[in-house]
């Protein structure tokens, strides 16, 4: 599957958690969070994966029936992730798909700037200019 095909969630705090063992041998998990009555499972081959109480980063999909299904290789323990090395992998990302992103900016913004390069319509300013205005309406 592709990773647009799948739902995350961060740093999820994991209870309940069950194994039922399975006649191919296999065993399915289940869990739900700490927060919520949602149940997410997954299928393998070993009798524990899940620590109750440690907090993880998870990948899943909605099969037919609704089940949320969890895709064991984007199942991480959140106290293991590195996070300036996630950013840097976030980074070098970024930098290969900046030709592509540039082009589809390009296809559907119409600018006119000399001095720099203008990305389209930013959401970041305009929060920052709605910030501003309700700031200074309740100022005295």
């Amino acid at each position: 599957m592709k990773s647009s095909e799948f739902f995350t969630i961060h740093d999820l705090i994991a209870s309940n958690y069950t194994i039922t063992k399975l006649a191919a041998g296999n065993y399915l998990h289940q869990f739900t969070p700490a927060t919520t009555a949602t149940i997410y499972q997954f299928e393998a081959n070993a009798p524990e994966v899940i620590v109750e109480g440690e907090r993880y980063n998870i990948g899943y999909t909605v099969n037919a029936a609704g089940k949320n299904i969890i895709d064991p290789s984007l199942l991480s323990k959140t106290s293991q992730v590195n996070p300036m090395f996630s950013f840097v992998a976030a980074q070098h990302l970024a930098n290969g798909a900046y030709t592509a992103e540039k082009a589809k900016n390009d296809q559907r913004v119409t600018h006119s700037a000399t001095d720099d390069y203008y990305w389209g319509k930013s959401t970041l300013g305009e929060c920052l200019a709605q910030y501003s205005l309700r700031k200074h309406s309740f100022s005295i």
